[in-house]
């Protein structure tokens, strides 16, 4: 039975946790915002030389910003449970708090870099349906 510990955020993980919440937020704004300027039919999918090979609504735009909202929600909720992951090293009193302390940490950051991956995606694929004219 390893130790539960109620971890306090450092000033860091905080930091952390705000430009995630921010960043989940513009994403979304983004999305929205341009989703009513783009053209009813748009690129959905390019193939490996940048080329539009497949077409659809505009409404896919949704579709990341939606599925980074639910990996954001699970790994939060993930972050949670410390005390559940593998870890490299047996789990003690003594060592719980570094552990526990670093593994949350290491989710936050892939939570962050998730979402700032998202994101660019997202600004990719708004300017490429801009500038592409396939699928008119």
């Amino acid at each position: 039975m390893r130790p539960q510990l109620n971890l306090v955020l450092s000033p860091a993980a905080k930091k952390i946790e705000t430009w995630s919440i921010g960043l989940l937020l513009a994403l979304w704004i983004v999305s929205v915002i341009c989703i009513f300027s783009l053209p009813n039919i748009v690129p959905t999918h390019f193939n490996l030389s940048g080329q539009v090979d497949g077409c659809g609504s505009k409404e896919w735009f949704l579709l990341l910003p939606c599925i980074t909202t639910i990996l954001f929600i699970g790994l939060k909720v993930l972050g949670r449970y410390p005390h559940k992951y593998n870890y490299l090293v047996t789990i003690t009193e003594k060592n719980a708090l570094k552990e526990y302390t670093s593994a949350t940490g290491m989710i936050r950051v892939v939570n962050l870099s998730a979402i700032i991956l998202n994101l660019v995606l997202q600004l990719i694929l708004l300017f490429a349906t801009s500038t592409s004219e396939a699928c008119i």
